[in-house]
């Protein structure tokens, strides 16, 4: 699942690819197939012997073979009906009785059709007598079974007693024994009666029947009251039959009687149920609607025959608008006519509509054109797609951006009117750009608009050339750009240093600034130096950086800093220094270079790991041992002296509470803690060091 996850699969798992070795079902043919594809068939006669010792005819098929289909003729099991059956049906019975004598010449067997011999007379052997009380073993099977003289003893139909009558042959008779019994309601008092008797009172059932209307009048009711065999007699919802039915609870059924529904044209028609006419739905008609359009279309969209007010129009509006060329877009938006409201159950036809009169074309009102167009603000920074509505004049939130005369800057004002123009793309996209063409003032100070087939700057062909104006600039017209009155911020050639002279033509000079650089080992020297002469490409740099002090860096595979002054690139030194090597007890105690402890460590894989790189010899492990025997040895000691404290302690204060006692005023002499018990946490670390020393 997780690789199905992450191979952004969705879905059931593909069937299995892999190969194995599979077999037809039948056996016969084997070879190598995709897993999924195990189960085959080869196509050829199965062959496989039938119970019948036929061989099975089919190709090639799952599953156990069907029985055999041939025909042939077969005795039934007593042998005396001989017929032509299938072959798999080799037992079967003639429904005859068998009828044959029994060995003892007396009686016949009485079996259905059977294979076998009849067996012995069931009559012959012991028998028992009717009640199977007393046992005969020398009768033949000509004599009847006597009677044992005995009660019968067997249960009753009623369950509850038993046979009194002797011995007999057939069913027991009913039981005749008086028992105290009560009616089927409940309500009598207790009766004598014999066991197999009924009793039914007289008292009739007042409860209603299941029509919620008739009572029962049953006697002796046990509560299951019989249903209503009244008639209904109810008005039926069609208000012109009653209900015929039996009387019954809750709504009567739809009138059985036929009556015709129509649809909106009454070229449709069903017959109905005359109960169902008012809930039964107009039929559907396949004809199209026949009412005429209420707006200023010609004609509906086409929709089929229905009941009720007609879809609003979905059709495009069409209506050309006096601001501009483009036509409403929008769909149809004409008022809707107050129509009478009609109710679906009086089922009002065409034949009786009135259509109101269609909304004139001169009456549509449209709203205001919203076709989006591309216009550009006035410093031509950006191409808006506005709706056509809106007007023509855009200002977007960008600086001018028009250079400058000075040539360096340009005009950090908000976008607005360019009366000098200084652009140089603009002057080549546009068409026919004449830089000598004086603009001519207009009315109310407005200038002189022609059209462009181009987009300024990115050089996007504009598609609507009709509704897209640029102003033609000329020299002769005072500038609305803004006065250059910054410095001239041009970045140095060799730094990222602004020039901070004002603005000024030509190359600017060297820069002059004081700057602060890291020298190459990163301590917190900081040395400083003219921009002009750290940027010169020929400036011996490493001399320069160099703060002619020890390198603090650590070296490469230690953390010993670098012996070298202060240079460029990794500190690749070999660390001589020594270091302290322990064992793991911390007995053996050894110096090593610090280039041998990082080998030992690579060559053991512990890099980064602070482990033992001695191991601990056999005096290690016997001073072990002693330290351990001295620890237990002063635990000891140290359990008895802790003992001997607390019984001097408890004998203390029972001396002091018989005191007290008797002399009530005198202070508690108690002695305090002992000078052990104070001291004995940082103590006894103390004393097992001194005695492993």
């Amino acid at each position: 699942m997780e690789r199905l996850r992450d191979s952004s699969r969705i879905g059931p798992c593909p069937p299995c690819p892999l190969m194995v070795k599979a077999s037809c079902y039948c056996q016969a043919y084997s070879t190598v197939l995709r897993c999924a594809q195990r189960n085959f068939s080869c196509g050829k006669s199965c062959g496989r012997v039938l119970p019948c010792s036929h061989l099975c005819p089919l190709p090639c098929h799952p599953g156990e073979c069907p029985p055999c289909p041939k025909q042939k003729e077969q005795a039934c099991r007593c042998g005396r009906l001989i017929s032509t059956r299938s072959c798999s049906d080799r037992e079967y019975s003639c429904g005859e009785i068998c009828n044959l004598p029994f060995s003892c010449g007396n009686h016949r067997c009485e079996q259905i059709c059977h294979s076998g011999p009849c067996g012995e007379c069931p009559l012959s052997g012991p028998r028992r007598c009717h009640c199977g009380n007393g046992k005969y073993n020398d009768l033949s099977c000509d004599q009847p079974t006597p009677s044992c003289g005995g009660t019968c003893g067997k249960k009753l139909e009623c369950g509850n007693h038993n046979c009194v009558s002797r011995c007999h042959k057939g069913e027991c008779p009913k039981c005749y024994m008086i028992v105290q019994m009560r009616c089927r309601c409940r309500k009598s008092v207790k009766k004598s009666l014999p066991c197999h008797q009924e009793y039914i009172c007289e008292k009739k059932c007042q409860k209603t029947r299941d029509c919620g209307r008739h009572a029962c009048n049953r006697k002796c009711c046990a509560g299951d009251c019989p249903i209503c065999p009244e008639t209904c007699g109810k008005k039926l919802k069609c208000g012109n039959h009653v209900c015929e039915a039996r009387c019954h609870a809750g709504k009567c059924e739809e009138c059985p009687r036929e009556a015709e529904v129509t649809c909106y044209c009454s070229l449709t028609k069903i017959k109905v149920a005359c109960g169902q006419f008012r809930t039964t739905p107009a039929p559907p008609c396949s004809l199209p609607c026949p009412v005429p359009p209420t707006c200023h279309h010609p004609s509906r969209l086409p929709h089929t025959c229905h009941y009720g007010e007609c879809p609003k129009c979905e059709q495009i509006c069409g209506v050309g608008r006096e601001t501009c060329e483009h036509k409403c877009g929008e769909k149809c938006h004409d008022p809707l006519p107050q129509i009478p409201p009609t109710s679906k159950k009086k089922r009002v036809t065409f034949d009786k509509y009135r259509p109101p009169t269609p909304h004139p074309l001169s009456k549509v009102q449209c709203a205001p054109c919203p076709v989006p167009v591309t216009r550009f603000c006035h410093g031509f920074h950006n191409e808006f797609t506005v709706e056509c509505r809106t007007e023509r004049e855009i200002t977007c939130e960008n600086q001018c951006g028009n250079p400058l005369p000075c040539g360096n800057h340009c005009c950090t004002l908000k976008c607005h009117r360019i009366t000098q123009n200084r652009f140089p793309e603009i002057k080549e996209t546009i068409k026919g750009w004449n830089p000598d063409l004086v603009s001519t003032p207009l009315k109310d100070g407005q200038l002189k608009l022609t059209p462009i087939e181009y987009l300024p700057r990115t050089r996007k062909i504009v598609d609507d050339i009709q509704n897209q104006l640029v102003l033609e600039s000329s020299p002769r017209l005072p500038d609305s750009c803004e006065r250059c009155l910054l410095t001239c911020n041009r970045p140095h050639a060799r730094c990222s240093h602004r020039c901070p002279l004002p603005c000024h033509p030509g190359n600017c000079p060297p820069c002059k600034r004081y700057v602060l650089r890291k020298c190459y080992c990163l301590s917190h020297v900081e040395l400083g130096f003219v921009c002009d002469v750290i940027t010169d490409p020929q400036a011996p740099l490493e001399s320069l950086l160099s703060c002619n002090q020890t390198c603090s860096r650590p070296l490469d595979g230690c953390s010993h800093p670098c012996p070298l002054l202060c240079h460029p690139g990794p500190c690749s030194v070999t660390c001589l220094q020594l270091e302290t090597i322990y064992c793991p007890c911390k007995r053996i105690k050894l110096r090593w270079e610090c280039r041998k402890v990082q080998q030992v460590k690579r060559d053991k894989g512990l890099e980064g790991k602070q482990m033992a790189l001695v191991e601990c010899d056999s005096t290690c492990a016997k001073v072990r041992e002693e330290m351990l025997k001295k620890q237990k040895e002063a635990e000891v000691e140290a359990e008895k002296k802790k003992k001997l404290e607390e019984e001097t302690a408890r004998s203390l204060n029972v001396h002091s509470k018989k005191k007290r006692k008797k002399i009530s005023y005198e202070k508690d002499i108690s002695p305090g803690p002992s000078l052990w018990s104070q001291h004995k946490r940082w103590a006894t670390p103390l004393l097992v060091v001194f005695l492993m020393l």
